[in-house]
């Protein structure tokens, strides 16, 4: 039926204890920011107040989160892969800032609790079987915080791919492959719909979450295939899709000025785009396109395309693409240490720390 590095500790099962810092270097490999607090006090009173008026208690940093296997790993056109096979020890609230991403996965056993900035979703309970598997996809079109719990005694085996929407559109528009369906999804920020899992979607995730399940072109392939069935299965609306929310389509001019910046974030230097001449197209004077971009990703365009380009130079560095010095051109920086401030107020590291941080994970 549906409905400082990393510590390591071994388990009764010969499988890893992941400990807060441990998660906390893994996160940096990612180039995400984490905070961890526990989350009992949150889950006992849950009837009496609503989440936000619980103070969280920051959990120590040798506290064992999560048992098991986890990867994190970067891979084709700027994919984040995500797999994991692991048991919560804590009850506890994992908060990282996520930039924006579109991500499919599949739930093939536990309990996914999580949540989109204030907006709290779950999915139905998965039970390690072909045909209580659900995939999943959910649509981030700026940056925002993302929280999930943990809940002691949870098993979770899932695995989850986030890509950037303008690398998908590009390899789809030629196709004429978007849907009514994917239309909706890609057009609504904070959208997440899930649908029973198909045989060869299970298949193809169970595959990924195994600790050596090929090498990294495999992986890559493995990777592919999914996304590929999971866009088919939206497509085709052959399966029952559901949507945990019904959020606010985002207004074509915000769409508009969101493909433009994106644009211009993969341009290296200063120059900065013309936003009267995408103001204009729409219809709108300068401050009204402001106001309405404001109003839907929550800061100015300028400041949507710095962290923009940022998060490139970012992904540049840990990839080894780039140096530091080649890094702050990426991202319109005519000096390092410019780029290297504004790089920790982002990230909560500087370009060095996250380096190192990626060499011991």
């Amino acid at each position: 039926m549906r409905s400082g590095h990393p510590v390591m500790k071994n388990g009764p099962s010969n499988t890893a204890s992941i400990n807060t810092s441990a998660l906390m270097q893994l996160s940096a490999h990612a180039g995400t920011k984490v905070r961890i607090h526990n989350s009992q006090a949150l889950i006992e009173n849950s009837k009496q107040a609503k989440p936000s008026t619980i103070k969280p208690e920051h959990l120590a940093a040798d506290t064992a989160l999560i048992q098991g296997q986890l990867q994190l790993k970067h891979q084709f056109g700027h994919c984040l892969m995500h797999s994991s096979n692991t048991l919560e020890l804590e009850n506890a609230t994992v908060s990282i800032d996520r930039e924006a991403s579109l991500t499919f996965g599949v739930l093939l056993q536990g309990r996914l609790h999580f949540a989109i900035g204030k907006q709290w979703h779950q999915l139905p309970t998965a039970l390690n079987q072909p045909e209580d598997a659900w995939c999943f996809a959910i649509n981030l079109m700026q940056s925002c915080h993302w929280q999930r719990r943990l809940y002691q005694g949870n098993q979770v085996k899932k695995v989850s791919l986030s890509i950037k929407q303008a690398w998908l559109e590009k390899k789809m528009e030629n196709d004429g492959l978007i849907s009514p369906p994917l239309s909706q999804l890609l057009s609504q920020h904070g959208s997440v719909i899930y649908w029973p899992a198909s045989k060869a979607c299970y298949k193809l995730a169970s595959k990924l979450t195994k600790p050596r399940c090929g090498s990294a072109l495999e992986k890559e392939g493995l990777s592919l295939q999914l996304i590929a069935h999971c866009l088919e299965d939206i497509s085709s609306n052959s399966h029952d899709l559901k949507h945990l929310d019904n959020p606010k389509a985002t207004d074509t001019a915000t769409l508009a000025l969101l493909r433009e910046l994106e644009t211009w974030a993969t341009k290296a230097g200063t120059e900065l785009p013309e936003l009267e001449t995408i103001a204009k197209k729409q219809g709108l004077s300068i401050s009204g396109l402001h106001r309405r971009f404001k109003l839907n990703v929550g800061k100015s365009p300028i400041c949507y395309l710095r962290e923009r380009r940022l998060q490139i130079a970012r992904d540049a560095l840990i990839r080894g693409e780039a140096s530091i010095g080649e890094a702050a051109y990426l991202a319109g920086y005519k000096h390092s240490s410019n780029f290297c401030s504004a790089f920790k107020k982002t990230f909560g590291l500087t370009p060095g720390q996250m380096l190192e941080a990626a060499s011991y994970s």
